[in-house]
């Protein structure tokens, strides 16, 4: 069963490890996240104040939270078969079903080698003309971000309120752009 993930990714780069430790002392200032333990953020007591809300509401707004905040940059939103529209920067052919392949061998190498890649210059061999293209200079249809620090909710239950996020961004200093994906 598919889950339905929000991402928060800032318009500007911080150095790394900033972004993690500004937006997660916030976060759990306003009791939006809890830390669980050295890796893990669940939903805190007032999470559903971040969200818009609906009469079906449950008592949490998301399962879990990942901050990421490395120099590895990644393919945002993450789509599981659903593609973003990839397209070859020299003959302009689909790669979407070349790229979710790429990326679903990267994620079981980076699990198995418990150690993150750098997307953007992971290599998408185009089938029509062989072209070699990096995942940074790809053309997508599709509203995407290729990016090293962004926050993402797992499993929301409803959109971000659009006030709480640029509540968020003036703290930060940055505008952050959502995404939503189902995984």
């Amino acid at each position: 069963m598919s889950s339905t993930c929000g991402y928060l990714v800032p318009d500007k780069e911080f150095t790394v490890g900033e972004f993690k430790k500004a937006i997660q002392t916030i976060l759990e200032k306003d009791q939006i996240i809890y830390k669980e333990s050295a890796d893990s953020l669940t939903a805190g007591d007032r999470s559903l104040s971040f969200f818009t809300r609906d009469s079906n509401s449950s008592a949490f707004a998301f399962d879990s939270a990942d901050i990421h905040d490395t120099v590895n940059r990644r393919l945002i939103p993450e789509e599981w078969g659903i593609g973003n529209g990839a397209k070859c920067q020299k003959c302009q052919s689909f790669l979407d079903e070349q790229l979710s392949d790429i990326l679903s061998d990267l994620y079981e190498r980076e699990y198995d080698n418990n150690q993150e890649t750098d997307m953007a210059i992971l290599p998408v061999i185009c089938d029509n003309c062989q072209h070699t293209n990096q995942l940074i200079d790809m053309y997508f249809e599709s509203d995407v971000e290729i990016r090293s620090q962004y926050i993402q909710f797992i499993n929301i239950e409803n959109e971000f309120h659009p006030d709480k996020v640029k509540e968020l961004g003036d703290f930060l200093n940055c505008n952050l752009k959502i995404f939503y994906s189902l995984i």
